[in-house]
C-alpha cells in the first residue's frame, strides 16, 4: 500500500475554521443572499440554456457587460461581503468580483492573500485551543 497523500472530501472541512454563528443574525445574511444568488444564477443558466461552466466563465470575462452577469457579479460581491462579516472582518473591502483594470487585478490578488493569511492564524489559534 503507497504511503501518499490523500484528499478524502468527508474529512476536508473538518478543521475548516467557518465562522461562529453570531447571536446578532449574521449567518442568516448568508443564508438570504446565498439563496437569491442560487435563484438569479439558476435563472440566468435556464433563460440562456448555459451550464455552470459557461455562465462562469462569462462572470470572469471582463468584457461581458450583459446585464444579467452584471447582477451576479454584484451578488457574489455581496456574498463575499456577508462572510466577511459573519467573520468579523469588517476591515476588509470587497474587490470586483470581475477585475477589468490592472488595479483591481491587484486588488483582487491582495484580498485573497489577506483571506488566506486570515482563515491560516484562526485555524492555528482554534487548533491552539483544541485539546
Amino acid at each position: 500500500m503507497k504511503n501518499d497523500l490523500r484528499y478524502a472530501a468527508s474529512d476536508c472541512f473538518e478543521t475548516f475554521p467557518f465562522p461562529k454563528p453570531d447571536p446578532r443574525s449574521v449567518v442568516p445574511a448568508l443564508e438570504t443572499i446565498g439563496e437569491k444568488l442560487h435563484e438569479v444564477r439558476a435563472t440566468f443558466m435556464v433563460e440562456t440554456d448555459q451550464g455552470l461552466t459557461q455562465t462562469y466563465n462569462l462572470l470572469k470575462d471582463p468584457d461581458c457587460q450583459d446585464p444579467a452577469i452584471q447582477h451576479l457579479r454584484k451578488l457574489h460581491e455581496a456574498m463575499d461581503r456577508a462572510v466577511l462579516d459573519a467573520y468579523g472582518w469588517t476591515d476588509l473591502e470587497v474587490p470586483p468580483f470581475c477585475p477589468a483594470t490592472p488595479t483591481e487585478q491587484k486588488a483582487l490578488e491582495t484580498f485573497q492573500d489577506q483571506v488566506i493569511d486570515r482563515l491560516f492564524v484562526l485555524n492555528a489559534e482554534r487548533a491552539g485551543g483544541a485539546t
